[in-house]
Formats: C-alpha cells, sequence, structure tokens
C-alpha cells in the first residue's frame, strides 16, 4: 500500500530522468512533502504558506506526469491534466492502467494536501486600534427597505436573462479560445507540458478567470459541458444579483428613512455585461432635496490572480433642503448632513 513517503520517492525517481533544472527542485520537493506533513501535525498552517505548498507540490506531481506520458507508445493517449482534489474521483474511474498505477502511487501526497487544506489558516485581521474604520451606515426602517428594494428589483429581474445568456455565451468563447490555444501552442512544441500551456495563457485577469473555468470543466465529457458551463453561469449572476441588492439596500435606505418625507425613486437607466451590473437611480422628496445616485457590480482582481467584486455606491447631483447643492456627497456626509441622522 502506497504511503506518504512512497509517493515521495516515486515522484523523485520519474523527475530525475528530466533535465537538471527539474533535478534541481526534487530536494526541494522532499522539503515541501515534510512541511506539509509537519503542517498537518501542528493542525494549521498559514493560507499563504499552503497556496504555495499547493503550488510547488501541483507542479512537481505535473512534470511527473509528462514523464509517464512520454514513456507511453506512440500513438496512445495521454494523461491529461489532473488536480489534486480530482485525483481520488479519476482513480475510481479510469481504465487506463497507467494512469491507474500513476494515481495509486502518487494518491497520498494528494490525501495529504486535501487533509491540509482545512488547517489553512487566514491572515488574522490587525488589532482594532490599527485599523481605520470604515463608515457603516445606521440600520433603516421597513418602509425605506420596501420603497428602494422595489427599484432595485425592476433593474436585476430585467437585467437577469440576458446577464445569464452572455455570461453563458462568454464561457463558451472562453474554453474555445483556451483550446484553440492550447492546439496551437503544442503544434509549435509538442513536448510541452499543460503547465506550460497555463502558463503561456496566464495573461491577464480575464485569462485568468478563464484558467479558473477551465479546471471546473475539465473531467466533463464535451456533450455534457454546455450545463455545466450554465450550472456555473447561474451561480455566478445569482451571487451578482443577490449582492447588487444586499449591499445597496444597506447603503441607500438609511438615507431614505432617516430624510423623511420621501416621495419616489425613478429609475434612470441600468447597464449590464458578463456579471458586471450598474442602475442609475433618481431619489426626490417632499421638501425638494434630491439626489442621483449610481451603483455599480465591478470585477477586480487580486494579486495573486483571484477574482473579487466591488459594489461601489456613488452619490452625487445631491440638493439639500431650500436648494443648495452638496458638494463630495459621500456615503458618510449623506447620513449625517443630508439626512441629518446622527445614531
Amino acid at each position: 500500500m502506497p504511503t506518504i513517503q512512497t509517493a515521495t520517492d516515486y515522484v523523485a525517481s520519474l523527475l530525475a530522468s528530466r533535465p537538471i533544472v527539474v533535478r534541481r527542485g526534487i530536494a526541494k520537493f522532499r522539503e515541501t512533502i515534510q512541511t506539509a506533513i509537519d503542517a498537518l501535525a501542528a493542525g494549521s498552517i498559514p493560507n499563504a504558506a499552503f497556496k504555495e505548498l499547493m503550488f510547488t507540490i501541483g507542479n512537481r506531481l505535473d512534470e511527473a506526469r509528462d514523464v509517464v506520458n512520454h514513456a507511453r507508445p506512440q500513438g496512445t493517449d495521454w494523461m491529461g491534466l489532473i488536480y489534486m482534489h480530482q485525483m481520488a474521483g479519476r482513480l475510481k474511474k479510469t481504465t487506463d492502467e497507467t494512469e491507474r498505477t500513476f494515481l495509486t502511487e502518487v494518491l497520498p501526497i494528494a490525501e495529504l494536501m486535501m487533509a491540509l487544506k482545512p488547517l489553512a489558516v487566514k491572515r488574522q485581521p490587525k488589532p482594532a486600534e490599527d485599523v481605520q474604520m470604515k463608515y457603516l451606515a445606521p440600520r433603516a426602517g421597513n418602509d425605506a427597505v420596501a420603497l428602494v428594494q422595489k427599484a432595485l428589483m425592476q433593474v436585476t429581474d430585467a437585467a437577469y436573462q440576458r446577464m445569464f445568456d452572455q455570461t453563458v455565451a462568454a464561457y463558451h468563447e472562453m474554453v474555445a479560445e483556451f483550446n484553440t490555444f492550447a492546439a496551437e501552442f503544442v503544434a509549435a512544441k509538442p513536448t510541452a507540458r499543460s503547465y506550460d500551456i497555463s502558463r503561456a495563457y496566464h495573461k491577464d485577469g480575464a485569462h485568468m478567470q478563464a484558467l479558473r473555468l477551465l479546471r471546473e470543466v475539465d473531467d466533463v465529457p464535451a456533450d455534457k459541458l454546455d450545463a455545466r458551463l450554465r450550472k456555473i453561469a447561474k451561480r455566478e449572476v445569482d451571487y451578482v444579483r443577490d449582492q447588487f441588492l444586499i449591499k445597496n439596500l444597506k447603503k441607500l435606505d438609511s438615507v431614505v428613512e432617516a430624510k423623511g418625507d420621501f416621495v419616489a425613486i425613478e429609475i434612470i437607466g441600468y447597464h449590464f455585461s458578463m456579471v458586471r451590473l450598474e442602475g442609475n437611480f433618481h431619489l426626490s422628496f417632499k421638501d425638494g432635496a434630491s439626489f442621483a445616485v449610481t451603483n455599480t457590480v465591478e470585477t477586480a482582481y487580486s494579486i495573486h490572480g483571484k477574482r473579487f467584486y466591488r459594489f461601489p455606491l456613488r452619490f452625487h447631483d445631491v440638493v439639500m433642503t431650500g436648494g443648495v447643492k452638496m458638494a463630495q456627497p459621500s456615503e458618510q456626509r449623506m447620513n449625517e448632513i443630508f439626512a441629518k441622522r446622527t445614531g
């Protein structure tokens, strides 16, 4: 029965046949495995350190897989890219003896990393005195919630289906574009590894998104690809819709409720694209006060290439009671000056 030690030795023996630049990494690979073992015994590991372990070990397993592939007889199918979280499932399904042998030998490493994953600890927040507090709008009453929510939902309902359709189409395009790129890359470099292809394709945020999508559909048969892409698209669009409502309600309704004498909220317009939504509204009050607001869902990427969303809300054209225009209408100023809310 393979163990962590035998799995490490097996991978090291495969890497020993690679060029010297790879062979130099064998000692580092062994150290990395030991670091993972020690972290599992300790019961925790910083999230950044865990990601580094996953990156190093994943690359070494990918290089070992390439050695096995190159040893296959001419004309036989190669093993495709296999991520560690997929190995146990792939081992149960595969009928390829070479692939079965490889997965059986390296599975203890994959199991080690999957056992370590829940123990990864994200960076702890700074002490309270070191954190610059962000302004939080006070909680509003139910009347304001109902008034503002109705207008926001009109925008999300109108845009939802087209956002979903555009996202599905974009995901199909991402898959097709990557497959074309991969085929051309391999044609130019027949010995290219999956890692080489991904690294060459990993150019910007859009390509990062494509690579993450491809990881989710890597083992999906062609006849089921559309269904899987639709499932992923629904998850993304549902999240954008729900967060658009939640974030904007939280920021808008306290202003409306505190100001009082609300007259109407008018939808000026909205714009949308793949998992992006922007709404423009105008709100008016009985005393002549009014303001316009633009709320947006924006896609952004961290320095590590992880996608996340921002939900900026921008107030503009703010007219105070008496007709005086407000300069620099931030969320805090809208609550404390426009709405005169102090609690």
